[in-house]
Parts: C-alpha cells; sequence; structure tokens
C-alpha cells in the first residue's frame, strides 16, 4: 500500500488488529492469531471528517479505535469477527468554563523554546496516546490551542476521560488541558502520553517548553480517589537550546523536529507505579537527543 500514514497495531490475545490511514481512507486489518482464513479488512471511513484512529485491544474484547477532529472524538470498536459493532462520537465542547474554550482545528503546531526564535514542532491534533478500557473507561491525550485566558495561542496537551462499555453510545466523563501557563508565562505542553495504573492511578508524561524554558519532561499524577491531576513535577531537563542547524519547514513554518517519543505504561509487577519515557536535549545549541525512562510509584505522595 501506498500513501500510509499512522499505523497503529494492537493484539486481544486472539487477533491481530492493524489500523493506518491510506489515502485519505482509514481502513482496518483483522488477522486471525492463528493465521486461519484471509485478513478482513474493514473501512472506517474517510480520515478527513473523522481523523486518524489510534487503537488499543483489550483481552477477548476485540479492538477499540479513537479518533479526533475539531473537537469531535469518534470510537469505533472492531470485533475479533472482522467487524464494526459499534461506532459513536462525543463533542467535547469547552472545557469547564467559557474562558477554557479550546480550538482543535487540524494542523501542524509549534512551541517556542529559550534561546531562539526558532519553535519546536508540537505536533498536531490527532490522537497521541490511549489507554485500553478498565471497568469501560479509556482516556486519550492530543493537542489543542485555547482561544482565550492565559494559554491563548499556545499549544497545550488535552486529555479526555471516555465511558466506552457500550461503544453505540460513548460518553464524555472529565476532561482537561495540561495548561503551560501553570508552569511559566507562555509555556506550552506537547507530546502528552496516559496511562492507569492496576489500582486506577492515572499518569500524563509530556514535554513543555517556552521563551524561558527548554525542553523539560514532566508528569502529572491523578490518583484514584481523587477528582484532580497533581501539580506538574519535571522529571528530566534538556542541556540547552534545542536548535536544528539546518531545519527545514515542517508545515508552515521552519521549526525544530523534537518530542516524538513520549510513552507512558503502568509497571506490571507494581499496583502503583508506572515507566514513562521522553526525549530531551543533551547539547546546547544544537539538536543532539537522548531517551531518559523513568520508574514513578505513587503512593500518598508522589515521587520519581
Amino acid at each position: 500500500m501506498s500513501n500510509v500514514d499512522q499505523p497503529s497495531v494492537a493484539a486481544d490475545g486472539t487477533t491481530f488488529f492493524v489500523s493506518a490511514s491510506v489515502s485519505n481512507a482509514q481502513l482496518e486489518l483483522v488477522i486471525s492469531g492463528n493465521g486461519a482464513g484471509p485478513a478482513r479488512q474493514i473501512d472506517l471511513g474517510n480520515n478527513n471528517l473523522a481523523g486518524i484512529y489510534k487503537q488499543v485491544a483489550v483481552l477477548g474484547q476485540g479492538a477499540y479505535a479513537l479518533a479526533q477532529n475539531n473537537g469531535v472524538l469518534t470510537l469505533q470498536h472492531i470485533s475479533i469477527a472482522g467487524g464494526v459493532d459499534g461506532s459513536s462520537s462525543v463533542v467535547l465542547g469547552s472545557v469547564g468554563t467559557p474562558t477554557s474554550t479550546l480550538s482543535t482545528t487540524n494542523g501542524e503546531q509549534y512551541l517556542p523554546t529559550a534561546g531562539t526564535t526558532q519553535p519546536l514542532d508540537a505536533g498536531d491534533t490527532r490522537i497521541y496516546s490511549v489507554t485500553p478500557p478498565v471497568d469501560g473507561v479509556m482516556y486519550a491525550t492530543f493537542e489543542v490551542t485555547s482561544t482565550v485566558g492565559s494559554d491563548a495561542g499556545t499549544p497545550n496537551t488535552h486529555w479526555a476521560e471516555l465511558n466506552v462499555s457500550d461503544p453505540s453510545h460513548i460518553t464524555l466523563v472529565d476532561q482537561g488541558t495540561v495548561s503551560g501557563s501553570m508552569i511559566s508565562a507562555g509555556v506550552g505542553t506537547s507530546m502528552g502520553s496516559v496511562a492507569v495504573d492496576a489500582a486506577g492511578d492515572v499518569i500524563l508524561n509530556f514535554v513543555a517548553s517556552g521563551p524561558n524554558l527548554t525542553p523539560t519532561a514532566y508528569f502529572e499524577v491523578k490518583l484514584a480517589d481523587e477528582p484532580t491531576f497533581s501539580a506538574p513535577v519535571a522529571w528530566e531537563f534538556s542541556a540547552g537550546t534545542y536548535l536544528e542547524p539546518n531545519a527545514g519547514q515542517f508545515g508552515p513554518d521552519v521549526v525544530s523536529r523534537y518530542g516524538d517519543y513520549s510513552s507512558a505504561v503502568s509497571d506490571p509487577s507494581n499496583a502503583h507505579a508506572f515507566y514513562i519515557s521522553n526525549e530531551i536535549g543533551i547539547g546546547a545549541g544544537d539538536s543532539g537527543w537522548a531517551t531518559p525512562i523513568a520508574h514513578v510509584v505513587v503512593q500518598t505522595t508522589v515521587s520519581a
């Protein structure tokens, strides 16, 4: 296949699910784990209308494919039989108050960074990270740009909590934005990855950067019995200004590519812990980078 974008693979213990955008169409391949019979191909629709799907699978439950487009989250459930047996959407609207109105128009987004006028690439508004449903609830992250308030005009990571117990009628449980302005004026956040541990704690792992901040890895935690996330915790710092001297145009602007490698997973050996990874710059004034990994243990207080 040609023009394949954003492929996503999931497995539920018996079946492989492969989703990809192919020439503006969103296609799904369902492959039996034992190789019996041909792969079944499903047309999930036009990605210009729903967005590009990111998917996860749960043992014996098939795959959950989620996309975001202009403030609408769309879920499609793919059964192990190779068909869509549940599909619905939910409109995000504003977050909490009118001062949190969001713009989720698709397109490249950019973050300022200390020491240079050349911005960082902050990705776009496609789903970046999803969690497998636990008790019918899943989390997702993607980028938004607020139109008002202290974060106006600056991209930030947004998270949504969804009840997907009935894929034909998903509902929005909660949502929020990882506000870079809470770190410092003009700071934005990007590349947000999310995970849920066995105890029900949730972690958000992301990059923050601003006019007076070089790219820095942060995380926030929401304890299982708490309604809100903790204050952001910086866990890894860049050595200095991150800059691609030979950067080219990416989208409408010339930018430094950065931060595509954020991840968060629960620790299978500890019900109150996670592993997270992110990208940092290791040279001052160049594009050298490394990927640090941290083990975050959640107790009555958060520590890394």
